[in-house]
């Protein structure tokens, strides 16, 4: 799984619950790339209408594309 921001490629390895309407997700080098049944498994524990934010960005992260094997989240 990855985010694209600003033409760069990041690759998601934590999803960090801030409330029920808002997840983080976050690239981290020392930890593994998350799976798509690890992101669906974390997203179901929250409210199905909850905003997506790459790290530190103010806008959430809206659409998805699969490109090169991975789902493309931008």
């Amino acid at each position: 799984m990855q985010v694209e921001t600003k033409s760069s490629r990041f690759d998601i390895s934590e999803i960090i619950i801030v409330s029920t309407d808002k997840l983080i997700l976050t690239a981290n080098s020392n930890l593994p790339i998350l799976t798509l049944d690890q992101f669906r498994a974390r997203c179901r524990q929250v409210n199905p209408h909850s905003s997506l934010f790459y790290q530190t960005t103010t806008k959430p992260l809206f659409g998805y594309q699969l490109k090169d094997q991975y789902i493309l989240l931008g």
